[in-house]
C-alpha cells in the first residue's frame, strides 16, 4: 500500500500519516497549523489531509501544503507559478525539491521506517518489493548467520576463475548492506555456486565448495541451516538471487549424481511409527534383592550365575571334551552377566520408555503380537515407500516398484535363517537402487527389528532422547532354571546353546550399513565389562584428557601426561606395544601440521611457528589418548551389554555382520580425524570426544 499510494504520486508526509494509522501508530492531533485555520472555518478533522463539518460527513476541505483548500478547487496560483518554475523537460510540472518531501520510492528504495521496520534509523532504506515485510529478531538472527557464515566459507570455495570470485563476494556485500538488487550476470553466478535444498524437513542453503553446481555432493558441500521462524530471510535470499534447488541426498553413478526419492528419516521408526509409553520397574525379591525387571507386560528374571567349575564338569559328563567345556561355560556365564546387566540398567533411573510402536496396540512380547508384527509391518512399510516415490516428479518406476513389492510379500513363515536372507536380499536391491538407496539405513533398522522378531524376540524401538544407547531394544525369554534343583547343571548343560542364542540377540542394539558414523568412546566403555578390574579407571582417566586438552586454557599438557603414562603403564602390562602407539601419535599430528599449514586452514591464518607448535603437541596427545584407548579395550574386553548389527553391501549381496557382546565384541576402531575448530594462538578443539567406530573382535581375530 505505502508502496502504491507514493508511485501515485501521494506525498511522502501524507503516505506516512496513512500507514502509521493503519498501524495504530498515529499521532492524536493534525498538524497544528492546518488545525488553527480549520477552527476559525468550523471544521472538523477527518484523516489523512482531509476536513469536513461534521465527523463521519463528506471532506468539504483538503491539506495542500500547509493550507485548507476546497475539495475540488484548483490549486493557489502562486503554488501553480512555483511548479511552472521547476518544470522539467519531457515531464510533468514538479515542484522544487526544497519545497516538496523527497518521493522515497525513488530508484527502488524507500524509507525503511515507513516502509514498516520500526527499529529502523531514519536514514535506513530498504527496496520497494520489501515494504511491509518487518524484520523480526528471527529475520535478524537469519541475516547475521549467513553473512557471518558465508563470509567464513567463501575463502574455501574453489571458483572456476578470479572474476566469478570477485561477483560472488560482490553479492555477499550487498546482501550484508541490504541491497539486494542484482543484476543477470550477478544471479547467473549465485545459482552455480549456491542453491536451496530440496529438503521438506530442513531449511538449508548449499554452497558448490569443489566447483560450480557442485552442491549436490553431500560430501563436500558447506552448507548455511536456518530454523523455521528464520525461513523466511532463506526464501528471501532464494527469491532475489533466483537460486534453484538441490538435492538433500544423491547417488553417484556413472551417469552423474541421481537424486534420492527417499531421504534420511522418511523411513526411520521413530519417525514412521506411533509413539507410545512402556512402563518399567524392578521386580524386587522379599529380601530386597532384584529379581526381575518388568517391561511393558513381561517380567524377565534376573538370572544365578552358576559355579564354573560345576558347570564344566556337567558339560564333560554329556561327553564334551575338557578344553571345550570350560570355553562353553566360561560362554555361558558371560551370557548370564549379560543378561543381567542389561535387565538391571534398562530399569535403572526410569519408570517408563516412549517406544514407537511397528503396529499400534500390538504387544510383541506375545507370540500373536510378533505374528502380527510379521504380517503387517512389511505392509506397512511398502506402502510408505510407494507413497514417496509416487509423489516424484517420474512416479513409481518399475524398479522401484519390484523392490516394493518384495517388501510387502516378505512371507512370515519362513525360517528364521530364510527370513533372514530374504530380508539381505531386499537390503541388497535397497542399497543398489540410485533413487532409493540413501533411504537404506533407515529401513535397515526396521528389517533388523523384524529379523530379531522372528527369531522370537521383542523388539522395540526407543524413541526417548534421553536413551542414547542404541537403535533398538531386544529382549528375550530365558528358560526358568531353578538353581537349587538337584539335577540344576543337567538342565543348565542341556539349554546351553539357547540361552547363549538368545541373550546374544539381547540388548540395546545398534544399526549401521557399511561401517557407519564415528560416535564418541565413553558410552562404549560404560557398557563393556573388562577382565582387568583396574581398565575402566585408566579408560576413564584417557576420557578425562579430552576436558585436560580442549577445556583448559592453555592446555594442561602436564597432567595430560600423567594420565596418559598411567594408560601406557596399564597397555604394556596388558602386552600392547605402546613404542607403536606414540610413533603413530606424533606421525599423524606431524601430517595435520603439514596439511592445515599448507592449506591455510581456517582459524590458522595468523599462527606463528610457536602457535603451530603448541597445536601438534596437543594432536599428540589427543591421538595417542585414542589410540590408548582403543587398545586397551579391545585388549581386555571380557563382555558387552551391547549389540551391533553391521549390513555389510558387496556386488553379490548384502550380508549382516553381528556383534552379541558374549561371543563376538565390538571392538574400538579409533577415528580421530573426525574434525577440528582452529582458532587463534594455535588452539584446536574436536568435533568429538575421542571417537571410534564399531569393529568385530571374531573377524579382526581372524
Amino acid at each position: 500500500l505505502q508502496n502504491y499510494l507514493i508511485e501515485q504520486g501521494m506525498l511522502t508526509e501524507d503516505v506516512d500519516y496513512a500507514v502509521k494509522v493503519l498501524l495504530g501508530e498515529a499521532p492524536s492531533k493534525p498538524n497544528p497549523k492546518v488545525a488553527k485555520q480549520a477552527k476559525q472555518m468550523g471544521l472538523v478533522f477527518l484523516g489523512f489531509g482531509n476536513w469536513g463539518k461534521k465527523k463521519g460527513g463528506p471532506a468539504t476541505h483538503k491539506n495542500a501544503d500547509g493550507k485548507l483548500v476546497p475539495v475540488g478547487d484548483k490549486e493557489p496560483e502562486d503554488d501553480k507559478e512555483k511548479k511552472d518554475d521547476d518544470k522539467e523537460k519531457g515531464g510533468d510540472k514538479k515542484p522544487e525539491d526544497d519545497d516538496k518531501p523527497i518521493n522515497l520510492a525513488k530508484g527502488g528504495k524507500v524509507d525503511a521506517q515507513l516502509g514498516g521496520d520500526r527499529d529502523a534509523s531514519s536514514t535506513d532504506m530498504m527496496d520497494k518489493d520489501d515494504v511491509g515485510k518487518v524484520k523480526d529478531k528471527s529475520y535478524k538472527s537469519a541475516e547475521a548467520k549467513f553473512n557471518t557464515e558465508m563470509s567464513n566459507m567463501v575463502s574455501t570455495i574453489q571458483f572456476e576463475n578470479e572474476k566469478e570470485e570477485t561477483t560472488f563476494k560482490g553479492i555477499l556485500d550487498k546482501i550484508e548492506n541490504n541491497n539486494t538488487s542484482f543484476d543477470d550476470e550477478e544471479k547467473k553466478i549465485a545459482r552455480k555456486y549456491v542453491a536451496k535444498s530440496d529438503s521438506k524437513r530442513v531449511n538449508k542453503l548449499y554452497v558448490a565448495k569443489t566447483g560450480g553446481e557442485t552442491y549436490d555432493d553431500k560430501t563436500k558441500r558447506g552448507q548455511v541451516q536456518f530454523t523455521d521462524k528464520q525461513k523466511q530471510f532463506m526464501d528471501d535470499v532464494v527469491d532475489k538471487l533466483d537460486l534453484d534447488l538441490a538435492p538433500a541426498q544423491a547417488k553417484k553413478t556413472k551417469g552423474g549424481r541421481v537424486a534420492s526419492k527417499i531421504r534420511t528419516k522418511d523411513l526411520s521408526p521413530t519417525d514412521i511409527n506411533t509413539e507410545t509409553t512402556i512402563e518399567v520397574a524392578q521386580v524386587n525379591s522379599a529380601s530386597g534383592n532384584i529379581d526381575g525387571v518388568k517391561f511393558g507386560s513381561t517380567e524377565h528374571k534376573i538370572k544365578s550365575i552358576p559355579d564354573k567349575q560345576k558347570l564344566i564338569d556337567a558339560f564333560v559328563k554329556k561327553g564334551m571334551d575338557s578344553k571345550k567345556a570350560e570355553l562353553k561355560a566360561k560362554k555361558v556365564r558371560r551370557a548370564l552377566k549379560k543378561h543381567n546387566d542389561y535387565l538391571t540398567d534398562l530399569a535403572k533411573d526410569r519408570e517408563d520408555f516412549k517406544v514407537a510402536a511397528m503396529i499400534d496396540g500390538v504387544d510383541p512380547s506375545t507370540s500373536d503380537g510378533r505374528k502380527k508384527i510379521l504380517d503387517e509391518y512389511p505392509k506397512k512399510l511398502a506402502t510408505i515407500i510407494k507413497g514417496i516415490t509416487d509423489k516424484s516428479d517420474e512416479g513409481t518406476v518399475e524398479e522401484e516398484q519390484k523392490i516394493i513389492d518384495r517388501i510387502s510379500n516378505l512371507d512370515s513363515n519362513l525360517s528364521p535363517e530364510g527370513y533372514e536372507k530374504e530380508c539381505m536380499e531386499i537390503m541388497h536391491d535397497m542399497l543398489q537402487s540410485d533413487t532409493l538407496a540413501a533411504g537404506g539405513s533407515d529401513l535397515a533398522e526396521s528389517v533388523i527389528g523384524l529379523i530379531q522378531t522372528r527369531k522370537g524376540h521383542e523388539v522395540y524401538f526407543p524413541s526417548d532422547v534421553t536413551y542414547k544407547v542404541g537403535d533398538m531394544i531386544c529382549l528375550g525369554q530365558l528358560g526358568d532354571l531353578d538353581p537349587n534343583d538337584t539335577d540344576y547343571y543337567d538342565k543348565l548343560a542341556d539349554e546351553a546353546s539357547s540361552i547363549v542364542v538368545t541373550v546374544e540377540a539381547e540388548g540395546p542394539g545398534s544399526v549401521k550399513v557399511g561401517a557407519g558414523a564415528a560416535s564418541a568412546g565413553a558410552e562404549k566403555i560404560r557398557l563393556t565389562e573388562y577382565k582387568n578390574p583396574n581398565t575402566r579407571q585408566i579408560l576413564n582417566g584417557m576420557i578425562d584428557v579430552h576436558g585436560l586438552l580442549f577445556k583448559t586454557d592453555p592446555p594442561d599438557l602436564e597432567k595430560s601426561d600423567v594420565s596418559l603414562d598411567n594408560a601406557k603403564n596399564h597397555a604394556s602390562s596388558l602386552g600392547i606395544n605402546v613404542d607403536d602407539i606414540e610413533d603413530k601419535a606424533k606421525g599423524q599430528a606431524n601430517a595435520w601440521k603439514d596439511k592445515w599449514r599448507k592449506d591455510k586452514k581456517k582459524g590458522s591464518e595468523s599462527w606463528t611457528d610457536k602457535e603451530w607448535d603448541k597445536m601438534e603437541q596437543t594432536a599428540i596427545r589427543f591421538v595417542k589418548a585414542h589410540l590408548l584407548i582403543a587398545e586397551i579395550n579391545n585388549k581386555d574386553m571380557d563382555y558387552q551389554k551391547f549389540t551391533n548389527f553391521r549390513v555389510a553391501d558387496k556386488k553379490a549381496g548384502a550380508e549382516l555382520d553381528r556383534t552379541d557382546g558374549v561371543d563376538c565384541l565390538g571392538t574400538m576402531k579409533a577415528a580421530p580425524n573426525m574434525g577440528f575448530r582452529l582458532s587463534e594462538d594455535g588452539v584446536i578443539k574436536p568435533e568429538n570426544v575421542f571417537s571410534s567406530r564399531i569393529g568385530n573382535s571374531c573377524k579382526e581375530n581372524k
